[in-house]
Order: structure tokens, then sequence, then C-alpha cells
């Protein structure tokens, strides 16, 4: 396997400038970048990303942590989240919690330990815990559609009991009233806040759904 050094010779350059456009770091010409590179296919090096990342103190990879990915919001959300990675070169490592909060830990600490840039969660219950150990650690975190109030992260939620009981003023205003409520996992928070706002607007304009037109999914 060819050395930086080889790489250097073939191209005609310093070391020091494979370094940096193997890096990414520092000014390098066109020109020079794109001799460096023509010596790197020429002599099918490739350099190693253990070593760069150790360097860098960076590993180029986001945890994606997820309850389910047998469900399409959460599929669809975790492949949005890789595809936009991708395109940064970033890579994501997508994991499933399954709900179960022996799962969200056990993957929490493989993320530590895989040393990753940072981490997308949507949180299992109303567990804090994982969330501050990210914290501590120097991880930046992410929730998605799961809140939980007084930690310090960013958030990307949707306004589920708005939402919801927008849709079923919709319906109502195209003349329908037997309205069913169709719903996923039911200790789901997201899931109670768009029940409530479908039931509240129901029930506002005299129509409260019966308990037997209200599904969800156990």
């Amino acid at each position: 396997m060819a050395t930086i050094k080889e790489v250097a010779q073939h191209a005609g350059v310093s070391v020091a400038t494979v370094s940096r456009v193997v890096n990414k770091s520092g000014y390098v010409s066109v020109n020079l970048e794109e001799r460096v590179r023509a010596a790197m296919r020429d002599l099918n090096y490739k350099p190693s990303a253990l070593a760069r990342s150790l360097r860098r103190q960076v590993t180029q990879t986001i945890g994606v942590l997820v309850p389910q990915l047998d469900q399409p919001f959460f599929s669809t959300l975790a492949f949005a989240i890789e595809k936009t990675l991708f395109s940064k070169d970033y890579r994501a490592l997508v994991c499933s919690s399954e709900e179960s909060r022996e799962k969200e830990d056990s993957y929490i600490e493989i993320l530590l330990r895989q040393r990753v840039d940072g981490v997308v969660l949507a949180p299992t219950g109303h567990n804090t815990e994982n969330i501050h150990r990210l914290v501590n650690g120097g991880v930046p975190v992410v929730i998605v559609d799961r809140d939980l109030p007084h930690v310090p992260v960013n958030r990307v939620l949707t306004t589920n009991y708005e939402g919801a009981s927008s849709g079923a003023r919709y319906l109502l205003e195209l003349g329908h009233r037997r309205i069913a409520l169709i719903g996923g996992a039911p200790h789901s928070e997201a899931m109670n806040h768009r029940l409530e706002g479908a039931r509240q607007a129901l029930t506002a304009a005299g129509y409260p759904p019966p308990d037997d037109m209200v599904v969800v999914n156990t």
C-alpha cells in the first residue's frame, strides 16, 4: 500500500501539502490539489479514516437513535437524516431503541465509545439521564419528535396538538361528522397530544368522538 510520502513524491509536492488535501485543512491551490488527487488515484492511496479522526478529534459520524425503524415516520426520518449527512461527507449510525430503556442505554454507551460527533435522538419515555450523559461527554444532541423539558439541547418538534386539531376542523368543514381517530403507540406523548387536539376540536364543535371511534396501535 502506498504511503503519504510516496504520494507526495509522485505529485511533486511536500508531505504537508498531501496532508492538507487529505484532511481538508489549510489552503492548497486548485492545481496542487488536482495533482495530489491524481497521484492518490495512480497509487491507489487510501488514507486511514481512523488516523484522520484521531488527529482531527472528529469521526464525521452522527448517531441516529429512534424508537422504531419499522414505523413509517421514524424510518423516513432516519432515511432523510442519513441522506443529508452523506451529502455532507458524514456517516450515520442508525439505531432503534424499540421503546426499551435498556436498549437506549446500551446504544448511548456504544455511540459514546464510537466517539460520534453528535446524536439525533427521539428519546424513550421521559428519560433525561442519557441526554445528560451525552452532554457531559461533550457530544452535541438534537431531540426530535419527543420533547424532554429542562434539558440543555436543541430540539426539532412537531405541533402535534395544533396539527390534529386543525385536521379535525378541516374534516368538519367538509361536512363530515363521524370522524374516527387513529393513532400509534398509546404511551407516546406525541400521539397523546394529537388525540387530545382532535378530541378538543370535535368536542368544541358538538361532535365528541365515542370511544369506539378512537383506535390506537397496541
